[in-house]
């Protein structure tokens, strides 16, 4: 999928909801935060990927409040910030305020942005827990692909000396192989559970 298709995407998607004018103008302030110098892995290429996981599991039907938490959930990313998910979200719900979309459909897209933050899958709410499931489906690619993410996430992160960022990504790594599912939802869990855990216990190794 390329930017033109994502674009594509962005405008079928904006079309009840606001003018085209104005869809276009804030499809060009998404590409312009998420090719912002400091990206390296959170870039429109995230996007794209996890576009193609939610429209596999849907059937090409991905719901609105995904698809409009799918372009917003790193729309504010400063690697120097940990409070980017609740930014991205205060920013989504000013703008679809702003055009006046649907109540319930903006409280779905800040609920679902938040989550991203502590990644903990809300079984309850199957909509949630699969957007985490794409989200992190980048975690249980092939070993090749998953070090050129860990390569991408270290460069976010070079205002850090190595002993910090090695304190924080151990966390990180720990925190989730300790989990009993990383994925919750079985689509996901099938293609990439195994592969995740052998992937982050491999980069563990690498910092102990």
């Amino acid at each position: 999928m390329n930017n033109v298709s994502l674009a594509s995407v962005w405008m079928q998607l904006l079309t009840p909801i606001t003018t085209t004018l104005e869809a276009e103008k804030e499809w060009g302030n998404i590409v312009e935060h998420y090719t912002q110098a400091h990206r390296h892995y959170h870039t429109l290429q995230h996007l794209e990927d996890m576009y193609a996981h939610l429209s596999a599991f849907y059937n090409q039907a991905i719901p609105p409040a995904s698809l409009l938490a799918l372009f917003y959930h790193d729309f504010e990313y400063n690697p120097l910030r940990s409070d980017n998910e609740h930014q991205s979200a205060v920013y989504a719900e000013r703008k679809l305020t702003t055009w006046g979309a649907p109540q319930h459909l903006i409280d779905e897209v800040v609920t679902m942005i938040l989550a991203t933050k502590e990644h903990e899958s809300n079984m309850a709410n199957t909509e949630i827990a699969v957007f985490l499931d794409a989200d992190m489906a980048i975690l249980g690619v092939e070993s090749k692909l998953y070090q050129q993410y860990c390569t991408q996430v270290r460069m976010e992160f070079n205002v850090y000396p190595d002993f910090l960022y090695q304190k924080g990504r151990k966390a990180f790594l720990e925190a989730t192989l300790h989990k009993p599912c990383i994925f919750s939802q079985s689509y996901f869990y099938d293609q990439f559970e195994q592969q995740a855990r052998l992937n982050l216990e491999q980069e563990l190794k690498q910092w102990l």
